[in-house]
């Protein structure tokens, strides 16, 4: 019992340090034409279809909302960044968030774009965050945050088949009382499996 406790504490004293906050995905932080896709930093990226996500540098700031890298998928003659309502960028977090937000970026060089965010929970849609006209060049961020952790995916789309970039997605993650219950919960379920498979000595 007392290394149970002694394990509890580690775990409690780890959390401790730990800040719930804001995690960023930025492309620019990969290589041009790297797969983003698969989960890091607690979120999977891919095409709606299940293609994977790539960094794909635009090489003009005028077409990101940071840097020049954008999110980008590979339509079968090579990665392009140009997501609408029939490429549907979809992000899955690994735990449920409080927050997400993304950046649409105008990436026509002329006339103005527009997309729409849909934000669903464990039980289906929660929301869906439109937004305004984006002007050339130009970006809008739009966000979602709610009372409590039950984001599970978004999906970004179009509805005049417009077509957009995607820059920097964040999300927030867990709260560190929240990361000790799991860590001390499997910890407990650790235990309990090792009592369970010990062979009885009757005395």
């Amino acid at each position: 019992m007392n290394k149970l406790l002694i394990l509890i504490s580690i775990i409690l004293a780890f959390t401790a340090n730990a800040h719930a906050g804001i995690m960023v995905v930025e492309p620019d932080d990969f290589a041009d034409g790297q797969d983003i896709s698969n989960p890091m930093l607690g979120v999977a990226l891919q095409l709606e279809s299940g293609l994977p996500v790539y960094a794909y540098d635009t090489l003009e700031p005028d077409y990101a909302s940071t840097g020049t890298k954008v999110f980008g998928y590979d339509a079968g003659f090579g990665v392009e960044p140009y997501w609408d309502d029939a490429n549907v960028f979809r992000a899955t977090f690994s735990a449920l968030s409080k927050y997400v937000a993304i950046d649409v970026v105008n990436n026509d060089g002329q006339g103005s774009d527009n997309a729409f965010m849909e934000v669903f929970g464990s039980g289906g849609l929660l929301t869906t965050i439109y937004s305004s006209t984006i002007d050339f060049p130009g970006f809008q961020t739009l966000s979602f945050r709610s009372e409590s952790a039950e984001i599970s995916y978004i999906r970004m789309s179009s509805s005049d088949g417009s077509d957009f970039n995607l820059d920097r997605l964040q999300f927030e993650v867990p709260e560190p009382s929240t990361l000790a219950l799991m860590g001390i919960g499997a910890l407990g379920f650790s235990v309990r499996r090792k009592k369970a498979g010990s062979p009885r000595i009757d005395g």
